[in-house]
């Protein structure tokens, strides 16, 4: 059902686009576009947010795994033990392991949440900036609207904005 309704939404989405181009190139609407993974790639602010990120996400992926070998260790233990402990101990010790894990995965999604907000919250002040150097851009070339590239199946280079906005980008410290 879900992907029935996208599959819908898209098909929606191309028959708009397909029927709004041509329409507003008649009226000389002037339609520009732009390449996000290379601003990524080359915007000096948007690399350093990605660096601040994978190094945050390294440092929690270690400690997530040191957790998780913890506890894969007590697992071991306790099926070693096993024959060697009464049952309402073992009983015990297992239903205490199992708490322990069910709270490791409570502590990961939070922690995973953490971060994701983290990098929302890095990102929100330069993607307004980006959309404003975008607007300036787009304005003194004269362009009504800029789409992203990977929307296109092709346009003409002089249509692409991308290189002048990771100069602008980065000339802003």
């Amino acid at each position: 059902m879900c992907k029935q309704f996208s599959r819908i939404l898209i098909a929606v989405a191309v028959f708009t686009f397909v029927g709004v181009v041509p329409a507003a190139h008649a009226q000389g609407v002037k339609i520009g576009v732009i390449d996000m993974l290379e601003i990524f790639q080359k915007t000096d602010k948007l690399q350093a947010i990605s660096k601040q990120y994978k190094e945050s996400l390294d440092k929690k992926n270690k400690e997530l795994a040191d957790k998780k070998q913890e506890l894969n260790d007590k697992i071991e233990k306790l099926q070693v033990q096993r024959e060697l402990m009464p049952k309402e101990t073992y009983e015990k010790q297992k239903a205490d392991l199992q708490s322990q894990i069910q709270n490791f995965g409570e502590y990961y999604q939070t922690e995973q949440k953490a971060l994701d907000d983290k990098k929302t919250e890095l990102l929100k002040p330069v993607l307004e900036e980006l959309r404003g150097v975008v607007g300036e851009v787009a304005k003194a070339k004269g362009f009504s609207i800029i789409i992203k590239k990977e929307y296109v199946a092709f346009s003409e280079d002089s249509l692409d904005i991308t290189s002048e906005v990771v100069t602008r980008m980065n000339a802003k410290k």
